[in-house]
């Protein structure tokens, strides 16, 4: 098995080197994402255009645990692109983005400030999370919000989600799944709905 796993050069990604189909799909990604990351450079806002949009796995992880927002904003950015391919005429612009966090009611105040160059603008699919310490200090100094996560998926992503764990359960009922299960199983299910209601509400806030 050793033998036929190879791993594509830029982006890290295994694939069959015996699989002709796997080598093309391999070959033709890292070209979309070498793409990605040129239009990146070429159309960031400035601020993120310094730092390289990241194509591999250790490079995202080492902005996404940068102590400054920029890099750590770019890291994020960077995982969600690889999300859907390295495709950034699907995907929002970084800018766009930008816009999304300062539309959004949960953006730190002192985040929101150093965005004020973006107009507010909701977009939909975009899910952030914050790390804000609860008013912690340290000596007397409130720590500064930290972005811990920030993505976009489509409504397709959401409704193949939904539909895998619909399929699931069935599986589960088939196979004589525990009530205790399936509880927990439900309650994933509707943690991942209300996701889905809260990125699109105009597809499935009804």
């Amino acid at each position: 098995m050793g033998d036929t796993l190879g791993c594509a050069p830029i982006t890290g990604d295994f694939f069959n080197v015996m699989d002709d189909e796997d080598c093309f799909k391999t070959r033709r990604l890292v070209c979309v994402a070498l793409a990605a990351q040129k239009g990146f450079r070429e159309t960031a806002p400035p601020l993120a255009r310094a730092v390289p949009l990241p194509l591999n796995a250790a490079d995202r992880q080492k902005l996404q645990w940068d102590e400054n927002f920029w890099p750590r904003l770019v890291g994020n950015y960077g995982s969600s692109l690889m999300m859907v391919d390295y495709d950034y005429l699907l995907h929002p612009s970084l800018a766009d983005c930008c816009c999304g966090l300062m539309a959004r009611k949960d953006t730190p105040n002192d985040i929101r400030a150093g965005l004020r160059e973006f107009p507010a603008r909701p977009l939909e699919g975009l899910e952030v999370s914050w790390e804000t310490f609860d008013g912690q200090t340290f000596n007397g100094q409130p720590y500064d919000p930290i972005l811990m996560g920030l993505s976009w998926s489509t409504p397709e992503m959401f409704f193949s989600l939904l539909q895998s764990r619909v399929r699931g359960r069935q599986r589960l009922c088939e196979g004589g799944a525990g009530e205790d299960y399936l509880r927990m199983w439900d309650e994933q299910m509707a943690i991942e709905r209300q996701r889905a209601r809260e990125c699109y509400p105009s597809k499935f806030g009804g």
